[in-house]
């Protein structure tokens, strides 16, 4: 006997009772009528017990199985005709497995949706994981191009710093020529007025040449005369004899001196001829000189206004570079600060798949808890 069980504790009171009634009415009751009595308690207590069996214990032990083994779309079979307080047990057992049921269909339902959810969760979370690993590949592109760019602009930046110092040497070296070329004017330009002076003094001196040579006709031409005076003064002096000889000597030097003015004349006709031809020949190459001075001059004036304009080229170059260098300066910061957004974006791409893995447990786990939940909420349909 289980001494636990309430039902057993009562049968054997039962039990006890009857033998106790049947003994006491037995050995015990000199009356009849009270030895009935305890004869009838005795047998309404085995009715009792009896009654109890059948629809106490064995409808306990009845719905006790029933309740091991229940299920929400099996009704429970227990006769309780005689047993009202049972019938409305079962009657609450029942409304309790109706409003049971309608919360496991929702659970159900809400399970199939969780589980869809789940799997569209994993799904859009596996989804944004491939993006993010897409994205941080793109990333990571962008990241090295942007590298090889600054690279490349560093190099342009130097290759553009390296002209600026050319063109800057070239400039100084323009301005040193510029200011040769100055001077070359300058230097030609007085040497052409000094040519111009020279031209001038030299036509002068031919002019006065020639005027020389007039005086030396006319001087050629006293000597004829005076050759001739002496030679007639000679023919006079022969006539008269010995009265003529002191007029004959007078008329000897004369013919001397014309002579020897003759002689003189000739060389100085000479040396006054060369003059003229050397003057004439420097008059000449100087304007031959001159000319090409001018030329030269003219030249050196296309030639400076040239190398003026090279120079303001030059400067507009210098002032171009500077602002491609400032530009490249900005584009150069502008890349760095991509750099940074481009590893703060990586910084987020990496959070973002770790969360979509996190995201992608997460509903691995309730996916499981899901499947966990539907096969134990099976057990009772």
């Amino acid at each position: 006997m289980n001494i636990r069980s309430l039902y057993q504790r009562m049968r054997f009171i039962h039990i006890v009772g009857i033998i106790v009634l049947v003994i006491n009415g037995y050995f015990f009751t000199d009356n009849i009528i009270g030895e009935i009595v305890q004869y009838i308690g005795a047998f309404l207590l085995l009715v009792h017990d009896l009654d109890e069996n059948k629809w106490g214990t064995k409808m306990s032990k009845t719905i006790s199985s029933e309740l091991g083994n229940l299920k929400l779309d099996r009704k429970i079979n227990a006769d309780t005709r005689w047993s009202e307080e049972v019938r409305m047990v079962l009657h609450h057992i029942e409304e309790f497995k109706n409003s049971l049921n309608g919360t496991i269909s929702l659970v159900k339902t809400s399970i199939n949706n969780g589980t869809s959810l789940a799997n569209r969760l994993g799904s859009i979370s596996e989804s944004a994981s491939e993006l993010t690993k897409q994205e941080e590949a793109i990333m990571q592109k962008i990241s090295t191009s942007t590298t090889q760019s600054q690279k490349s602009l560093e190099r342009f930046v130097k290759g553009v710093q390296e002209n600026k110092a050319r063109n800057e040497t070239m400039l100084q070296d323009f301005k040193t020529l510029e200011d040769a070329m100055s001077s070359l004017r300058a230097h030609t330009k007085e040497t052409y007025d000094l040519d111009e002076e020279v031209i001038t003094n030299l036509a002068e001196l031919n002019k006065k040449a020639d005027g020389i040579k007039e005086i030396l006709t006319i001087i050629h031409q006293i000597v004829k005369q005076t050759n001739l005076l002496a030679l007639n003064a000679a023919i006079e002096a022969a006539r008269a004899g010995e009265h003529g000889r002191g007029f004959a000597v007078v008329a000897d030097e004369i013919g001397k001196l014309a002579q020897t003015t003759q002689s003189n004349l000739g060389a100085i006709d000479g040396n006054i001829q060369d003059m003229i031809e050397g003057v004439t020949s420097n008059y000449q190459a100087m304007n031959a000189n001159r000319k090409s001075l001018g030329e030269v001059l003219e030249k050196a004036n296309t030639v400076g206004d040239n190398i003026t304009k090279i120079d303001s080229k030059f400067q507009e170059n210098i002032k171009t570079i500077l602002i491609i260098l400032s530009a490249a300066d900005n584009i150069s910061t502008t890349i760095k600060d991509i750099n940074i957004e481009v590893e703060e974006i990586k910084t987020v791409i990496n959070h973002n798949v770790n969360n979509s893995h996190s995201i992608q447990d997460i509903s691995h786990m309730i996916q499981t808890n899901f499947l966990d939940l539907k096969r134990d909420i099976q057990k009772f349909v």
